[in-house]
């Protein structure tokens, strides 16, 4: 009993050791891309072998070509980049993730010991501080070499247990079995990579002799393929495609070698199983070889037939209207060389925002209503992304200006995304407590009369912001005076007179007219920036 309670405690202190490792070094690599991967991942050309490098370089740092298929799909989805070129990009971002499978084998324990010490000093004393992140990565690594270690001691312990002996030469003796289990550890663990490292530690003689570890490693793609499109759901038209693209990717590569190892196994013909034997004699060697070869060979494949895989994709997952929204029109990575350009340009996606919101209104009035129209929450969502990326567009803009009068212009431009962001969250809370129509006459007539006061501040705002003019700034200017004292005369006046008033639509309207009061607010400040505006 106390024999079988120490291998357990060898395998959970290793299988613990291993899976934090294995999160910390992808934390620490992503720190030391910083937030520059995600810019870097943007531009990558429309070459295929450019996309490809990205898609090695970001598959190693995040080390999860699901992630990386996430970030690049949120990128399409904002308009960043073109599906075409984040195609290569995600194909290749698994062979980058395999990488770290050559680490699996290579040092002894002297050597795992040795860096677990230097390394966790190094970054437990920030020596030196300037590569804090390096030294946390090699420290992270160093943890799934230990951890892997343990598992490989208490998995050859396990050995000597006639039911574990038992378990692991059914596992290897099946190759279905073999599939599925690496499937299911893959949906457990939520990382191929991880079983894959897993498979390696434990294919030594005695735990896994025969060749079906190979289905293993093919089980582990089919897994995370699954895995990457019930976490994808939420992916919507054009992003949609990307994920479905890393989905499909192990289903495709997992069918090409499952085929290819019945093929070599029926007919003996020397395929993979082959090749694998002639790289190294050890099971492990064999095993991270055949992990590797899988993602490149998946890759180049799929790369070779990328137009017709995309346009496949495209068919049975088409874009759709809310993937236009999300999309930028006027910016682009070009422009910010030329920064009064930028300035120009980001004004114009800047009111193209602007003018979506009379839109949230429209949805209330049924005089306005269009078939199809979005809803809402589509334009609130487009928003966004949108005005995520125009910020930081922005603040790149600002960082590449040497003149005073430009860069003012831009913070003046950068102070009203800030407050069209603000009119945008209140416009949605306006939607939603509107949406539900106040049963009273009188409230009811209160709320459609506040719809039409903001339709007309909306229109007179969008006519100043656009054309400039004086005497808009000025009426706006009047339309968004302290309206504080009025409202709460209207509130007093509705809440205390209307005997019909229900608990629901006394709520409703202390709602609207204090949302109201601060729509009204945002759009004088808006207009007191356009005012200031030096580009008039």
């Amino acid at each position: 009993m106390s024999h079988l309670f120490e291998i357990a405690a060898t395998l959970l202190a290793g299988l613990g050791l291993f899976f934090v490792g294995l999160k910390e070094v992808s934390r620490q690599l992503t720190a030391m891309g910083g937030s520059r991967l995600r810019e870097l991942v943007t531009q990558a050309s429309g070459n295929s072998a450019v996309g490809a490098v990205w898609g090695v370089v970001s598959g190693f740092f995040t080390q999860s070509g699901r992630t990386t298929s996430y970030v690049v799909a949120s990128l399409v989805h904002t308009g960043v980049l073109p599906i075409r070129r984040a195609m290569p990009v995600v194909l290749w971002a698994n062979t980058g993730c395999s990488l770290i499978t050559v680490a699996a084998f290579l040092p002894t324990e002297s050597l795992i010991l040795l860096l677990v010490g230097s390394a966790g000093l190094c970054y437990a004393y920030e020596i030196p501080s300037r590569w804090r992140n390096v030294s946390g990565a090699l420290f992270s690594l160093a943890l799934i070499l230990l951890g892997l270690l343990l598992i490989k001691k208490g998995s050859s312990e396990l050995l000597t247990i006639s039911w574990a002996a038992t378990l692991f030469e059914l596992i290897g003796d099946s190759g279905l079995i073999a599939f599925v289990t690496g499937a299911l550890l893959t949906l457990l663990a939520q990382s191929h990579i991880a079983i894959i490292l897993l498979a390696i530690a434990m294919a030594q003689p005695g735990v896994y002799e025969s060749e079906h570890i190979f289905m293993q490693v093919y089980g582990t793609y089919a897994g995370s393929a699954v895995l990457t499109y019930v976490l994808g759901v939420s992916f919507k038209g054009v992003a949609r495609q990307i994920v479905i693209a890393q989905a499909l990717y192990g289903l495709l590569g997992a069918a090409l070698f499952v085929g290819l190892f019945y093929s070599e196994e029926l007919t003996g013909i020397p395929l993979v199983q082959a090749a694998a034997t002639r790289v190294s004699g050890q099971i492990a060697v064999q095993t991270a070889f055949v992990a590797i070869l899988f993602s490149v060979v998946t890759s180049v494949l799929l790369t070779l037939v990328a137009k017709p895989y995309q346009a496949f994709i495209a068919r049975f997952w088409p874009s759709t209207e809310e993937d236009m929204l999300a999309h930028t029109r006027y910016i682009n990575e070009d422009a910010l060389n030329q920064p009064e350009t930028a300035l120009l340009l980001a004004e114009k996606e800047h009111l193209r925002l602007a003018k979506r919101f009379p839109l949230y209104l429209d949805a209330l009035r049924s005089d306005r209503l269009v078939s199809g129209q979005p809803d809402p929450s589509v334009y609130h969502a487009a928003f966004l992304g949108i005005g995520e990326r125009l910020a930081g567009f922005l603040r790149d803009a600002l960082q590449r200006t040497d003149s005073v009068e430009l860069a003012e212009r831009l913070l003046n431009l950068r102070n009203r995304q800030d407050l069209l962001k603000i009119i945008e969250e209140d416009l949605l809370q306006q939607y939603e407590a509107l949406r539900a129509r106040p049963g009273g006459a009188k409230a009811a007539q209160l709320c459609a009369a506040i719809v039409e006061v903001l339709d007309t501040m909306l229109q007179t705002t969008l006519e100043a912001a656009e054309t400039g003019d004086r005497d808009e700034l000025a009426l706006l200017g009047a339309m968004t005076s302290d309206r504080g004292e009025m409202m709460e005369r209207i509130r007093k006046k509705y809440l205390a007179t209307e005997e019909e008033v229900t608990p629901e639509d006394r709520a409703v309207i202390l709602d609207v007219t204090h949302g109201f009061e601060r729509i009204v607010w945002s759009l004088g400040r808006y207009g007191e920036l356009l005012g200031r505006n030096t580009t008039r």
